[in-house]
């Protein structure tokens, strides 16, 4: 596999889309091991077809889109009434998120990577 290692224990492999053969992200996702994936040219593709191998393998999932959004950009820049009106639905859907129930693994989308967070099976996760 083509990855980076880390150099403190327990920190999630980096690992590069590009350069990864089909069976080795499949492999991964088995193991249940938190990874960063780099250079996804379609990183909203790849979530989808990660949540939808998860699903095949029992587990549950959830996407957090992390990459910043012109409503974000324009809220920074507006008064501040007119900024939170601009605000709320993002506000919405972190609420959401914090309530609904947990997930084996969080898929979080920044620009061109995905971090992949794994519970563990002793509950205390990152996810």
């Amino acid at each position: 596999m083509n990855k980076v290692s880390s150099i403190l224990h327990g920190h999630p492999r980096t690992y590069f889309h590009d350069l990864l053969a089909p069976d080795e992200l499949s492999a991964l996702l088995e193991r249940g091991d938190s990874f960063h994936l780099e250079q996804v040219a379609d990183p909203d593709a790849v979530a989808l077809r990660i949540q939808e191998y998860l699903l095949r393998l029992g587990r549950s999932s959830r996407v957090e889109d992390q990459r910043t959004s012109l409503i974000d950009d324009l809220a920074s820049l507006l008064p501040f009434g007119l900024g939170m009106l601009l605000l709320l639905p993002l506000l919405g859907r972190q609420a959401d998120a914090m309530l609904s129930p947990r997930t084996d693994v969080v898929i979080a989308i920044t620009r061109q990577a995905l971090a992949v967070r794994c519970r563990q099976a002793t509950g205390d996760a990152s996810a």
